[in-house]
C-alpha cells in the first residue's frame, strides 16, 4: 500500500463516524414512532380484515434491524481503518494519527497537546505513514 492509498483509507474514518451517527438518529427516530399515541374519539371503530398497526410495527422493526446490520458492518470496517493507526511503533505518532483521523483535531490542537510546534506534528505524522505503510507491505 502507498502512502496516498493509506492516508485515503485512514480520511474515511471521518466518513464512517458520520454515517454511523447518522443513522444512529434515524433509529432513534424509528424507536420513538413505533408506537403512535392514542387519540380518544367519538368515533365508531371499524373493524378490518388486515391489522394495520400490526404490520407497520412488524415494518418498523425491520427497517431498525436493518439499521443496526448497517452500523455493525460500518463500525466493523472501522475498526479495521483504525488497526492500521495502531501499526505505528512509536507512541507520539500512534497519537498524532489517532488525533488527526480518528478524533478530527486540527493541526493547532494536535500541536498544543504535544507543545511542539505544528511543522513537527506534519513530520511525525509523515513518519507514521510511511513506518505504517513499510510495516503493511511487508506483511503482504
Amino acid at each position: 500500500m502507498t502512502e496516498d492509498e493509506l492516508k485515503k483509507e485512514l480520511k474515511k474514518i471521518s466518513g464512517y463516524d458520520k454515517i454511523i451517527k447518522n443513522l444512529n438518529l434515524e433509529l432513534q427516530y424509528i424507536e420513538d414512532g413505533i408506537f403512535s399515541k392514542s387519540v380518544l374519539t367519538n368515533s365508531k371503530v371499524k373493524t378490518s380484515l388486515s391489522n394495520r398497526t400490526e404490520n407497520k410495527v412488524v415494518d418498523t422493526l425491520g427497517m431498525k434491524d436493518n439499521i443496526v446490520d448497517q452500523i455493525q458492518v460500518l463500525i466493523t470496517d472501522r475498526n479495521k481503518l483504525i488497526e492500521y493507526i495502531s501499526m505505528a511503533d512509536d507512541p507520539e505518532e500512534r497519537l498524532i494519527l489517532h488525533s488527526w483521523y480518528v478524533l478530527g483535531k486540527s493541526w493547532g490542537e494536535i500541536a498544543d497537546q504535544f507543545e511542539i510546534s505544528q511543522s513537527k506534528i506534519f513530520n511525525k505524522k509523515r513518519q507514521a505513514i510511511q513506518n505504517v505503510c513499510e510495516k503493511l507491505n511487508n506483511i503482504s
